[in-house]
């Protein structure tokens, strides 16, 4: 058997690839050089982009946020009712509407007094009575200050314009005139030991049985239509905050006039207090001016 062996003679191909000069490189170096900067660059360029688009995105964060608050300031001037945190819990509001014999009754009337009399809201002495709440209670009665609310904020209509609502009944029902009967404007409050007066206001820390913050009790002559006295009584007063007992003072006061509650979860009358606006609105003024002018119901559907 005969073995080829290897032919150790053969050159390597690759001694035969001509020899680079210095000179070519010099060149290749530069342009090794070349792409490494432009790596490098590439690499810096992308590190700025993003700490700059970072650094744009933490600038609009902070603007969409200077923005909200001026437009908290705008849309609600100090001192008026706060949308957040204001209302720790979701108040209710019970009424119950008698005749003379006691017997519940399903109408709605009004009152009958002589126009220019005063109209007699008395506060029931008790422990529970302090100023603060004082000033509170007298503050839904008499304020005249009004509250310029955007329509888009209550879902109301026409969109782009604001409604004017108010934060005490005086102001609201000043603007009511030439009904069938006088609307009560000309108010007199004190705090009483006897319970009189044509409306009163307990406050009290028991709780509500059925769980209501609220409960007015009227009665009413059914056969002259009239209401001849309402009874509010303000329960668990201790754990409301004083922005609490504004909101369902005043919607208890609503009852008090003649209205029932409403079917809209952003009004004042609605059964359960959810809105963050509890001030008396359009609606709620037209509804007394209707039922003062001889609608015997304690809603309408308002026209927006």
């Amino acid at each position: 058997m005969k073995y080829v062996g290897r032919d150790t003679d053969r050159k390597n191909p690759l001694d035969s690839l001509p020899q680079i000069d210095d000179d070519e490189a010099n060149v290749m170096e530069e342009i090794q050089s070349a792409i490494k900067n432009i790596e490098d660059n590439q690499k810096n360029l992308t590190k700025t982009i993003r700490i700059k688009s970072t650094i744009i995105m933490g600038v609009i964060a902070v603007f969409a946020i200077i923005i909200a608050v001026v437009m908290t300031q705008v849309l609600i001037p100090s001192g008026v009712f706060e949308i957040s945190g204001t209302l720790k819990d979701e108040m209710t509001s019970g009424y119950f509407i008698e005749n003379l014999k006691g017997d519940r009754i399903d109408t709605w009337v009004s009152w009958k007094i002589v126009d220019g009399d005063y109209f007699h809201i008395h506060v029931i002495e008790s422990p529970e009575v302090t100023q603060e709440r004082l000033d509170v209670i007298n503050n839904v009665i008499y304020s005249t200050e009004t509250v310029e609310i955007p329509n888009s904020l209550l879902h109301t209509f026409p969109q782009g314009e604001s409604s004017t609502y108010y934060k005490g009944w005086a102001g609201a029902l000043g603007t009511i005139s030439g009904t069938k009967f006088p609307v009560p404007i000309h108010y007199h409050s004190a705090i009483t030991d006897s319970g009189t007066g044509q409306i009163t206001i307990r406050l009290t820390n028991l709780k509500n049985a059925d769980g209501y913050s609220g409960y007015t009790r009227s009665q009413v002559d059914e056969s002259n239509n009239q209401i001849l006295k309402s009874q509010i009584t303000i329960f668990n007063v201790d754990n409301l905050s004083l922005k609490e007992l504004e909101a369902i003072t005043r919607h208890e006061l609503g009852h008090a006039f003649g209205l029932a509650h409403s079917d809209n979860p952003d009004d004042l009358m609605y059964p359960t207090i959810k809105t963050n606006f509890p001030y008396i609105n359009p609606c709620n003024v037209q509804a007394i001016a209707e039922l003062y002018d001889g609608n015997e119901k304690g809603t309408v559907i308002c026209e927006n």
